[in-house]
C-alpha cells in the first residue's frame, strides 16, 4: 500500500483492507469444495461463484475509487454486504451447509447494499449521475432475480439446469455487464477512474488471496501428528512467494493502461489470475497432506500444472495489456506458459499417475520464472 507525502491520505483505506479480508475468506471457502472432490462441473460452479464475488468487489471498489470522501452510511452498507457475502459463501457447496435459497437471499441483500450506494451517488454525490443510476438500476434488477430464484423449491437437478444456478447467472450478468461495459468505459474515458487507487486495490487483493491460501494449508495440517509431505510444504511456501514476486515485479509496476478496452482486459485477467491461484492453493493443499509416493496418490497428474497454467496465462496477458516497457519479462512468461502447457498435456495423456512428480515440475517452472524475472530486474531494461 502506498503512503503519500505531506497531509495526503493513503489511496487505500484500512476499511477497504478489512473488506478484502472478508471477501477473500469467502472466496477461499469455495476452494474447499473443489479440493475435496474436483470435477469439471464443480470447476464451472467455482468459476461462477468467484465471478459473483469479484463483481461485488469491483462494484464496491468503484464507489471508493470515484468518491474518496468517507461517510458512515457507506461503511454500514459495506459491512452489511460483508455479512451477506459470508452467509452466501456458506451455501456454495450446494450439497451441505446452507440451502440455495438462503444463499440467494443473502446475495440479494449484498446486491441491495450496492444498489443503495449507487442510488445515493446518483442522487447527488456524483458529478455525472447517469453512470451510477445505470448501475443502481441493474443491481436492483439483480436483487429481484435473486429473490425470485429463492422462491423455487430446493432441487437436485444438474448444475446447468438448476433454478438456483440459473438465477445466480442471470443476477451476476445483470450486475456485471452494464458495470463492465458502459460504466467502467465511461470512467476510463473521462479520466474519472483513479488508476493508482484501483491498481493498489487489485494488488492488495492478490496479496491477501495468496497469503490466506498458505494460512489455509497450515490450518489443514493442524489435524495431523506429523507433516505428511514436507517437500510439498516447502514447495507451497516457495511457489506462493514466487507468484507474489512475479506479480509485483512484472505486472503491478506497469500500472493500469489508459484505453477503456485495455482497462477491461486488465481487470478480466485478474479474474483468471485469482481463479488459477485458488486452484493452485487447492492443489498444493491436496498434495501436501499426502505422502510423497506417486503410486499412492489418486489424483490427476495435471492437478497442479493446470491451475498454474491459468496463473501464467494471466501474468502473460497482464504484462502484455499493461504494455510493460521491458518486453523480456513477457517472453519469460511465454516460455513458462509453454512449459506448463506441456506438463498439463503430458499429465492428462502420458504420465496419468504421476501427480506428485508433475506437480514438482510445474512448481519448478514457476520458481524459475520468478528467479529469471528477478535477475532481469537487475539488468538494464530493454524497450
Amino acid at each position: 500500500m502506498r503512503v503519500t507525502d505531506g497531509q495526503r491520505q493513503p489511496r487505500v483505506s484500512w476499511f477497504e483492507v478489512f473488506y478484502d479480508l472478508v471477501l477473500v475468506a469467502a472466496v477461499l471457502h469455495g476452494s474447499h469444495l473443489f479440493e475435496e472432490s474436483p470435477s469439471f462441473a464443480k470447476g464451472v460452479w467455482l468459476s461462477v461463484t468467484l465471478l459473483v464475488l469479484l463483481t461485488l468487489w469491483l462494484l464496491t471498489t468503484l464507489t471508493f475509487n470515484t468518491l474518496r470522501k468517507d461517510w458512515n452510511l457507506r461503511r454500514l452498507l459495506t459491512l452489511a454486504q460483508m455479512m451477506a457475502l459470508v452467509i452466501a459463501s456458506l451455501s456454495i457447496s450446494r450439497t451441505s451447509g446452507l440451502s440455495d435459497s438462503t444463499g440467494l437471499v443473502a446475495l440479494a441483500a449484498a446486491f441491495g447494499c450496492v444498489s443503495i450506494l449507487y442510488w445515493l451517488e446518483a442522487r447527488g454525490a456524483s458529478p455525472a449521475p447517469r453512470g451510477p443510476r445505470l448501475i443502481a438500476i441493474s443491481t436492483t434488477m439483480a436483487v429481484v432475480v435473486c429473490l425470485i430464484g429463492a422462491l423455487f423449491p430446493e432441487s437436485d437437478a444438474p448444475l446447468f439446469v438448476n433454478p438456483a444456478s440459473i438465477a445466480l447467472c442471470i443476477a451476476v450478468a445483470l450486475a456485471l455487464v452494464p458495470m463492465f461495459t458502459a460504466y467502467l468505459g465511461s470512467l476510463a474515458k473521462t479520466g474519472a477512474l483513479d488508476r493508482d487507487h484501483l491498481a493498489e486495490r487489485m494488488g492488495q487483493l492478490v496479496i491477501i488471496a495468496l497469503g490466506e491460501s498458505f494460512a489455509d494449508l497450515i490450518i489443514s495440517l493442524g489435524d495431523f501428528d506429523s507433516i505428511p509431505n514436507p517437500v510439498y510444504l516447502v514447495l507451497t511456501f516457495v511457489v506462493i512467494y514466487a507468484l507474489w514476486a512475479i506479480y509485483f515485479r512484472t505486472v503491478l509496476p506497469a500500472g493500469i493502461p489508459k484505453s477503456p478496452g485495455r482497462v477491461r482486459g486488465w481487470i478480466a485477467s485478474h479474474y483468471l489470475l485469482l481463479f488459477g491461484a485458488i486452484g493452485t492453493a487447492a492443489g498444493l493443499s491436496a498434495l501436501t497432506v499426502l505422502p510423497f509416493d506417486d503410486t499412492a496418490v489418486a489424483l490427476a497428474s495435471f492437478r497442479l500444472p493446470l491451475p498454474l497454467l491459468y496463473v501464467m496465462i494471466a501474468f502473460l496477458l497482464l504484462t502484455w495489456i499493461a504494455g510493460i516497457p521491458d518486453r523480456r519479462f513477457l517472453w519469460v512468461h511465454v516460455a513458462a506458459g509453454a512449459l506448463l502447457l506441456a506438463l498439463t498435456v503430458a499429465g492428462a495423456t502420458v504420465f496419468t499417475d504421476r501427480a506428485l512428480t508433475t506437480g514438482v515440475a510445474a512448481a519448478a517452472v514457476v520458481i524459475a520464472d520468478a528467479a529469471v524475472s528477478a535477475w532481469l530486474g537487475t539488468r538494464p531494461a530493454v524497450s
